[in-house]
């Protein structure tokens, strides 16, 4: 692996970049910011403005509108920044279900019991031929 200290990066065996130790005021160039692994140490790769529709964590609600996140207006901005990548969008809103079971454990004292249905169910599998739901 490459010496991340001095700014670079390698390829591990999934083919993803990996940083060894990074500090957040180093940039990491010619590696597309979603590819690398983030640490704890890193600053959040894209900031949002408290108007968006995002996941506030560690309670997993909206910061725009305080409701369980994804709230309906987070379902409609998904389902349309993933248009016809039903497949990807749950991939993505898996990984942010065990990011909130994580975040539950950790802080409260058991998840919701709605969570999937919160995250996965209202996705439809485009085989299924149904539409998705906001």
């Amino acid at each position: 692996m490459a010496d991340a200290s001095a700014g670079r990066v390698s390829i591990i065996d999934s083919g993803v970049p990996s940083v060894d130790r990074c500090r957040s005021d180093r940039t990491v160039a010619g590696i597309h910011p979603g590819l690398v692994q983030r640490s704890p140490a890193w600053a959040p790769m894209t900031a949002s403005s408290p108007d968006e529709h995002v996941g506030q964590r560690p309670t997993w609600l909206c910061r725009a509108c305080a409701q369980p996140w994804p709230c309906p207006d987070a379902r409609r901005e998904l389902l349309q920044e993933f248009q016809g990548f039903t497949s990807v969008l749950t991939i993505y809103l898996s990984a942010q279900m065990c990011e909130a079971i994580q975040d539950f454990a950790l802080h409260h004292d058991a998840p919701p019991p709605n969570l999937y249905q919160r995250f996965l169910g209202w996705v439809r599998s485009p085989e299924s031929g149904e539409e998705p739901s906001a």
